[in-house]
């Protein structure tokens, strides 16, 4: 992968070399975009089926090896170069902080004790139901609905 030549910058190699080749790698990564910008649905559908899969295979190698070289090497160092709420060619870094609930026995407790009904606030799991009703008497999965979807898995 890409990272790992950038990250294993040997004594050889100068700064203007890595900028070129970063040069190169954002101006290939452009043509690849385009080139995926320029497929038309008339040639996905003159495709054979073996191609097409072939094409949805490389699609998703690039994109998961961009996702991972994205985060775990360009953001976090760019993460090392710019503060929260600065911005860099159109990048912001946002922090944001949420709340959580360390200890919702402790909440609930709170909220019995000042006359609240915890079920108002809490999000019913469908999953944790179905652990439930395989395992107690008197609770089903009847109330729950069902939904479904599609995707490819890569071999």
């Amino acid at each position: 992968m890409y990272t790992n030549a950038m990250s294993q910058n040997d004594d050889t190699t100068t700064d203007a070399q890595s900028e070129t080749d970063l040069a190169e790698m954002t101006g290939t990564l452009a043509d690849v975009s385009d080139a995926l910008d320029t497929l038309s649905p008339e040639e996905i559908e003159a495709a054979d089926d073996e191609k097409l899969a072939e094409l949805r295979n490389a699609i998703r190698n690039i994109e998961n090896a961009a996702e991972d070289t994205r985060k775990d090497t360009v953001e976090n160092e760019l993460k090392t170069r710019v503060e929260p709420g600065d911005s860099i060619a159109g990048l912001s870094l946002i922090e944001v902080e949420k709340t959580n609930v360390p200890d919702e026995s402790a909440v609930i407790d709170m909220m019995r004790s000042a006359g609240r009904l915890p079920e108002n606030v809490m999000e019913v799991k469908a999953g944790k139901v179905e652990d439930l009703a395989a395992e107690a008497e008197g609770i089903t999965t009847e109330p729950l609905g069902t939904y479904s979807y599609t995707y490819f898995a890569s071999q």
